[in-house]
């Protein structure tokens, strides 16, 4: 059945985002969901897919630009054998990404090797005991593509530009010597649907350029010759610094990298290649030491080689303290003609949470 899950129209006020003269790239922001997650946005049909909260769960939708016909498409996944394996109703499902086709929607599910409910580090921002799965758009033919054993983890799952790669990070060890985080591959095989529509991942190779440490996938280069990626390499194993991998080298070279900075998820224009967005924490002076509680972090966008900030939900810096809720940036995506910037922001407190997609339309 579908729903209609209404955009919330919000005057911009100083609590969430700043307009004043130097922000002249900014048209308009509002709230487009409360309590909604990862996120992505597809050329081919103009659709979103996110996952958000349903109940105690997690599930993954997808939506009209405009808020209409929001549409569950994992509601179906509760205690039933799918793909040969039961799958109940507390495992997350989500991190969902299009195929650049928009007939195909990839996204991740807690496996068997999880915890009931899922512990913090088997929910999907950690991706602990996590497999990769694939779906027709419509939600039907619901394949899982990989068969992690316990403690291997999935994250961030994203197509090539042409559809016919597919990457993703996955942990395969929690060995304390390779940081906060764990050790982790980036994984990369070629996609192939066969004439009966069933789905593979063939030729798969594993990536590590800096050894066993934590990777994340960001973004492939529009020409397939390599990739982006997040690792904490470099940043005292606490940190996060993007980095170009070239397919052809075998090596990878920084982009966005400073020791005491937090720096990840690049993800290109898709009508402008020299345009790019990144979330960082680069606004105030983060020391790794930290940790999670003291890191707070905004999106920003690459125009033509002119930095300029997107989101201002930390205004606390300002006045060279923190806002009274602790904002991170945690997932973004572009509009198909690039103009738009679809953004999930995370406020933290304790005691309370909130969680909300921002659209942000750009000059």
């Amino acid at each position: 059945m579908k729903n209609t899950l209404f955009i919330i129209l919000l005057p911009v006020s100083m609590a969430l985002f700043a307009q004043n003269s130097k922000n002249k790239h900014i048209d308009t922001v509002y709230t487009f969901i409360e309590n909604g997650g990862r996120v992505d946005w597809c050329k081919a049909n103009n659709k979103i897919v996110l996952d958000k909260t349903n109940g105690k769960t997690v599930d993954v939708y997808t939506i009209c630009p405009n808020g209409t016909d929001s549409l569950n498409l994992t509601k179906d996944m509760d205690s039933v054998v799918v793909s040969g394996e039961l799958v109940e109703k507390w495992q997350h499902k989500g991190h969902p990404s299009w195929h650049p086709s928009g007939k195909y929607i990839v996204f991740q599910v807690n496996n068997r090797h999880a915890s009931n409910p899922p512990k913090m580090n088997e929910w999907l921002i950690l991706g602990g005991n996590f497999d990769l799965w694939i779906m027709n758009s419509d939600g039907s033919n619901k394949t899982k593509l990989t068969n992690n054993p316990a403690g291997y983890g999935i994250l961030h799952p994203v197509f090539s530009h042409d559809g016919k790669k597919l990457m993703w990070g996955e942990k395969y060890s929690s060995d304390g010597d390779a940081g906060n985080f764990g050790s982790w591959y980036i994984v990369v095989g070629n996609f192939v649907v066969d004439e009966n529509n069933n789905f593979s991942i063939q030729d798969t190779i594993r990536i590590q350029p800096f050894g066993a440490i934590w990777y994340e996938a960001n973004d492939f280069s529009k020409d397939g010759n390599g990739f982006y990626f997040s690792s904490n390499y470099n940043t005292h194993k606490k940190s996060s610094a993007v980095f170009y991998y070239n397919f052809e080298t075998k090596t990878a070279k920084p982009v966005e990298a400073s020791e005491k900075q937090w720096n990840e998820m690049l993800r290109l224009n898709p009508v402008n290649e020299n345009e790019y967005g990144l979330i960082s924490s680069r606004f105030f002076k983060w020391s790794p030491g930290w940790g999670w509680m003291g890191l707070r972090t905004e999106v920003f966008v690459n125009l033509d080689g002119k930095e300029k900030r997107v989101t201002f939900n930390n205004m606390g810096e300002k006045k060279k303290k923190l806002s009274d809720l602790h904002y991170l940036a945690m997932d973004y995506c572009w509009s198909p003609d690039g103009k738009t910037l679809l953004i999930l922001q995370y406020g933290f407190k304790i005691g309370k949470f909130d969680s909300k997609l921002l659209m942000v339309k750009l000059k």
